[in-house]
């Protein structure tokens, strides 16, 4: 089959072959398998996040590795709950806030939108008014027929978004379980996995992948909260009246990769800058650059440099990862990689 090929082309030619088998094999396994044991690679990862604030109680303290994990996963239950219910509560005040002030925003909308088109009408020669209503009966048919949509995919869908919050909701409580039976053994565990006969393919598989999943974990939530931090001082000093929820949002939307702050705060700072607000604009611009660098600074050293990814490998896995695994796919595409990279460098040395 391999005739007249040399030994260097019929090594790439297995290695590529590999390498399609091996990306194929771990698709398959996140498609339909890795939902059934999502919970316990949970409990691994929360182990991991939590293992040395436990070890530290245990080594001064000598507290018990399950009282300290309780202790440990107490207090962080503490805390979110504490941010649920005051920020969580603003939050909601602040929504409700501008959903009763609505139609004056969309009523200073529709104002510019309105001056807009008109300016339009008059630079191309149109009778003035001619494109706004065009955009206007465009606007209203597309609400009437997301409207007409809304109600019946609601009651359609009712039903899967009731078992998917019971799944969810009891993942997490065997998730949490599970947390107390790894982390009381773990060193017997990584023993046990150290001289086992798979000891090789488990580093290959686990290792590395643990570690990237709870550095991506614990680097996104602090950059998330450091950006919804600085956000919120940021609407509070140009006197927005929504300074909760807008920090909020654009913490939240800092953490997808495709959007960042600059989506939504230099276009901010472009409009106060066209309405001659130079002090308005120069604090929003202001949060950006400081959002942008505590992220630049910051997630190298907490993620390890992407745990060696490239980070253009790294936007690629995350988009391929969310045509493929959708909204998880942030975060199931780098795993991927990192498992077939894994792989393919252990199979080197081996063909």
């Amino acid at each position: 089959m391999f005739g007249g090929i040399n030994e260097n082309d019929k090594k790439t030619l297995i290695l590529m072959a590999l390498c399609a088998g091996v990306t194929a094999l771990v698709y398959l396994v996140f498609r339909y398998i890795l939902f059934l044991v999502a919970p316990f690679l949970a409990a691994v990862i929360l182990t991991i996040l939590i293992k040395r604030p436990v070890y530290f109680l245990k080594r001064k303290l000598h507290i018990h590795p399950v009282i300290g994990t309780l202790f440990v996963l107490a207090v962080i239950m503490g805390a979110a709950v504490f941010l649920l219910s005051y920020v969580g509560g603003r939050f909601l005040f602040e929504l409700k806030k501008f959903m009763v002030n609505y139609h004056l925003y969309y009523g200073m909308m529709e104002e510019k939108i309105c001056g807009i088109c008109c300016s339009l009408d008059n630079m191309i020669g149109l009778e003035e008014g001619r494109t706004f209503a065009t955009v206007e009966r465009n606007v209203q048919n597309a609400v009437s027929l997301a409207t007409d949509n809304m109600l019946p995919s609601l009651m359609q869908h009712s039903a899967n978004v009731i078992s998917v919050v019971v799944i969810w909701g009891g993942g997490i409580i065997i998730s949490f379980t599970a947390v107390f039976f790894v982390i009381k053994d773990i060193e017997q565990m990584a023993s046990w996995i150290k001289k086992g006969p798979y000891s090789k393919w488990f580093r290959i598989l686990f290792g590395k992948l643990s570690h990237f999943g709870a550095a991506y974990i614990r680097t996104q939530l602090v950059i998330m909260g450091i950006t919804a931090i600085i956000c919120t001082i940021a609407m509070l000093l140009i006197q927005n009246g929504y300074p909760v929820m807008i920090g909020l949002l654009i913490g939240l939307l800092d953490a997808l990769p495709l959007f960042g702050t600059g989506t939504v705060l230099i276009p901010w700072t472009i409009i106060y800058l066209l309405g001659g607000n130079f002090l308005k604009a120069a604090v929003i611009f202001t949060a950006y650059c400081i959002c942008y660098v505590i992220r630049e600074v910051l997630e190298p050293r907490m993620m390890g440099g992407h745990m060696g990814i490239h980070p253009f490998i790294m936007l690629v896995s995350m988009y391929v990862g969310v045509l493929l695994f959708g909204i998880m796919g942030f975060i199931l595409g780098p795993s991927a990689y990192i498992i077939i990279s894994e792989v393919m460098c252990y199979l080197k040395q081996v063909v």
